[in-house]
């Protein structure tokens, strides 16, 4: 029976193919743009869970008003002073100071590069954040001109252990190539902390990371920093997560906002193929009832062929949000991360069917409830 009723929905729904290619068009936009926003709002649940595996059980501190709030990659300037005075401050075990470039950008041509540069005796505390070596070497002290490179970076440019790369004019040998961690650090050149600031003519630090000698305590730490020091700010990770989770939230709301009016669109549009497909077998219903077809029967048709024209839609809204989520990744160069996670792709089609049921619903309950002799009779 199921069966049967699959094959004569089909058939209604390819009856009046222009009028039902019409319909899946406004739901393929409505779920694709539900797809496309909430991949967005993936890509940077994904991007701060990135930011905190470094983050985690340390504090950033960069100068007051710097333009970046992820990894100090902006503006802010430290000097070997600031530095000196972290290293001695109550409660405070280790300082990680580094510089950070991304290389120059041309839109749609492939990832930025970034160029980190690291004291050889900091190495450790990068190899603790998952930042570990597939083959080579790690950076070590009396190193000046020598290079670790992230995997992908190593791939698309065919380089290998002892090969030479030119930042900035300077020849860097490669003595080691990061394993893959499918995150910007595939994409990356590290070098010796000084030797890269006179490579970029830098006289001061962009960021560190200070860790504190009891982790229970950081945030008791971050808040004695603050309130000894004007001119910088101090992030922990809790302090990431709300900034984050707070622009998510806003991301997500917008969704909602798409999806509503997705919905309606999307709603109206499937009842109004309905409303009309049941009046032009008004007379068909009539004649199936009255051989014996119950309500729940024709109610199910209906229902049937309401949802099979919006799923195929959101199944299409699905692969166009998906492109679309995968674009702009190219498109940005990949400084926008955007990520269709299962649960967004099983969410999207749940919505489509959805629509189709609300949208089917009242021409389906209509047909139901037709008078079979007065069916018979419509002209």
């Amino acid at each position: 029976m199921v069966n049967n009723l699959i094959d004569l929905a089909i058939k209604n729904i390819l009856r009046q193919k222009t009028r039902t290619i019409l319909t899946v068009v406004g739901i393929v936009i409505g779920i694709a743009a539900v797809i496309a926003l909430g991949s967005i709002s993936e890509g940077m649940n994904s991007m701060m869970n990135q930011e905190m595996q470094f983050l985690g059980g340390t504090i950033m501190v960069s100068s007051q008003g710097s333009s970046s709030l992820m990894l100090g990659s902006g503006d802010s300037s430290i000097t070997k002073y600031d530095l000196q005075n972290f290293e001695d401050f109550s409660g405070v075990k280790q300082v990680v100071p580094y510089v950070m470039k991304i290389g120059e950008i041309t839109i749609g041509q492939g990832h930025p590069v970034e160029t980190i540069g690291i004291r050889p005796e900091d190495v450790d505390y990068f190899k603790s954040k998952g930042t570990n070596l597939n083959s080579g070497r790690a950076i070590e002290t009396g190193d000046t001109y020598q290079a670790l490179i992230g995997y992908q970076y190593a791939e698309d440019n065919g380089l290998g252990i002892e090969d030479s790369i030119e930042v900035k004019k300077d020849s860097y040998e490669v003595i080691g190539i990061i394993e893959k961690t499918d995150t910007n650090m595939d994409n990356s050149i590290i070098l010796p902390l000084e030797t890269m600031m006179n490579t970029y003519s830098m006289e001061n630090y962009q960021s560190s990371f200070i860790i504190p000698e009891d982790l229970s305590k950081i945030q008791d730490v971050a808040d004695d920093l603050k309130s000894s020091y004007d001119d910088f700010t101090f992030t922990t990770s809790n302090d990431i997560v709300k900034q984050m989770s707070r622009i998510i939230d806003m991301i997500r709301f917008f969704t909602i906002g798409i999806s509503s009016i997705a919905a309606i669109v999307g709603g109206l549009g499937v009842m109004n193929t309905m409303i009309m497909s049941v009046l032009e077998r008004k007379r068909e219903i009539g004649i199936m009832k009255a051989i014996g077809a119950t309500r729940k029967y024709i109610l199910t048709e209906i229902l049937l062929e309401s949802v099979i024209i919006s799923l195929i839609g959101g199944v299409i809204g699905l692969l166009i949000g998906g492109v679309g989520s995968y674009s702009l990744r190219y498109v940005s160069s990949g400084l926008t991360e955007a990520k269709v996670t299962i649960q967004l792709a099983v969410g999207g089609l749940s919505f489509a069917v959805f629509l189709g049921l609300i949208g089917g619903f009242y021409p389906a309950w209509s047909a139901a409830k037709l008078d079979p002799i007065e069916a018979i009779r419509y002209e």
